[in-house]
């Protein structure tokens, strides 16, 4: 059964997503499993000890999924870590807060 997201949207069933590959079958559209194949908004990802933010964009257009899951790989892969909106992260998570993530867009848009 899947249930509402906090963004909105749609997660799988508890667990389908934080294995340690989530896919787009299993109804995960991020590479760690925070975001759902409904959810169209961005994910957050967060380096453990840089604290630098970035971030795989959201949207509704085809393969908005595929590129999002790509994007999230490829940070994971060094050493970024997905995390929640701190306003919705369960209490002391790793979280991106709203400065972050405008400080992170700003310098999106410088390049």
């Amino acid at each position: 059964m899947w249930t509402a997201s906090r963004s909105g949207g749609t997660l799988p069933p508890p667990g389908a997503c934080r294995d340690a590959r989530p896919s787009l079958a299993a109804g995960c559209a991020s590479a760690g499993g925070t975001a759902g194949i409904f959810d169209i908004g961005s994910v957050w990802y967060k380096h453990p000890t840089t604290a630098d933010v970035k971030e795989c964009g959201g949207g509704f257009y085809p393969g908005v999924q595929i590129r999002r899951q790509a994007c999230g790989k490829a940070l994971i892969g060094v050493g970024y870590q997905e995390v929640e909106k701190c306003k919705v992260a369960a209490a002391g998570a790793v979280c991106v807060t709203d400065d972050e993530i405008a400080r992170a867009e700003a310098e999106e848009r410088k390049r």
